[in-house]
């Protein structure tokens, strides 16, 4: 191969590698049937670097979610911590839950409720 095609070749390659590390873990749609419930969605990183998450619930029609309460999207989740993102449903129906991150999702881990009356009703692992 002649080194001027060469070299937009791997450039190409570099710069797929890098996207084909970001990721996302998910939770399986969580339903409740009584309208007035909360989604709660937990992230949390195990790892020994800071992750930065971009952390959405989502509706059955695939409409996001304004949440009530959020402390994963503020920047970046240290290592060992928790955060959350909740959110009052006024309906009845499904919801799930989703974490990206520009890495690896290896050192994530997450859970996706609904609860009502400070009861769950319904979890989920984000995988």
């Amino acid at each position: 191969m002649r080194p001027h095609v060469a070299l937009p070749i791997v450039a190409l390659l570099s710069s797929m590698a890098g996207l084909a590390s970001a990721g996302t873990i998910s939770s399986a749609p969580v339903v409740s049937f009584w309208a007035d419930t909360q989604d709660a969605c937990y992230v949390r990183n195990i790892g020994a670097r800071p992750v930065s998450v971009n952390v959405q619930i989502t509706r059955e029609d695939g409409a996001a979610v304004t949440s009530d309460f959020d402390s994963c999207n503020d920047g970046p989740l240290a290592p060992g911590t928790t955060c959350v993102v909740l959110a009052d449903r006024t309906v009845t129906g499904f919801s799930a839950c989703s974490a990206t991150t520009p890495g690896s999702t290896k050192n994530l881990r997450g859970t996706m409720e609904a609860r009502f009356n400070f009861q769950i009703v319904s979890t989920q692992d984000l995988r």
